[in-house]
């Protein structure tokens, strides 16, 4: 709902989203970019927004969040990386009101204490399980895994990829398919019975015919 850009010398630049649809339009080298990293780098990407010259004497950013329950979130981010602070308050009351709380940035599985946990929980997919591979090897669902296909850059958009499988990498095909399942359908592969992979059940299997030998020969020589 809101998007600060703050620095100890310079007057904070501010960006304000209604409930709905918005539109960020402008000239090239306006700040749409610009503020499309911004948001990315505040919903758990890697990477802070680029160095421009507009940016001199700024340092952190601020994105607050209205759930459609009421709730009002603010997270606060350093532009050189790190954790995020979090406060269950308005952005313009982050720096006076409210006790922070601090989220890692990267997703540990099982932990709470993490943007991904956070978000995941906000959007109604925490404790999903993505499907990685033929065999139903699982894991947890991170929420990069869901901003792969809501956040969208403008080199995306002009290609020629599918918007599903982003990676382009044929061996993360079906993990991409699994969460667009979950998404459209809101099941997840908690339920999925692992396979055993080709290569370990025939080794398996040969070291029971090996085993089976051997006591075939033990009691042969008996007899």
């Amino acid at each position: 709902s809101n998007l600060h850009v703050t620095g100890l010398t310079s007057k904070p630049a501010k960006l304000t989203f209604e409930k709905g649809f918005n539109v960020v339009s402008g000239l090239s080298d306006t700040g749409k970019s610009y503020v499309f990293a911004c948001i990315n780098y505040m919903l758990g990407g890697s990477n802070p927004p680029k160095a421009i010259p507009e940016a001199i004497g700024y340092s952190n950013i601020l994105l607050e969040i209205k759930t459609y329950t009421g709730q009002t979130f603010t997270l606060s981010r350093n532009m050189q990386g790190g954790i995020f602070k979090l406060k269950e308050v308005e952005i313009d009351k982050f720096q006076t009101q409210g006790i922070a709380r601090e989220l890692k940035s990267q997703h540990v599985n099982g932990a709470k204490d993490n943007i991904s946990s956070f978000l995941l929980q906000l959007s109604g997919y925490d404790e999903k399980y993505v499907r990685v591979n033929k065999n139903n090897v699982k894991r947890e669902i991170s929420y990069r895994d869901i901003a792969r296909l809501t956040l969208i850059d403008e080199e995306r958009i002009i290609t020629e990829k599918s918007p599903v499988y982003s990676s382009g990498q044929f061996n993360q095909q079906i993990q991409e398919q699994s969460i667009l399942e979950i998404l459209l359908t809101g099941k997840d592969a908690k339920e999925l019975e692992q396979v055993e992979e080709t290569k370990i059940y025939h080794s398996r299997i040969k070291g029971k015919i090996e085993f089976v030998d051997s006591l075939i020969e033990e009691l042969a020589e008996k007899i």
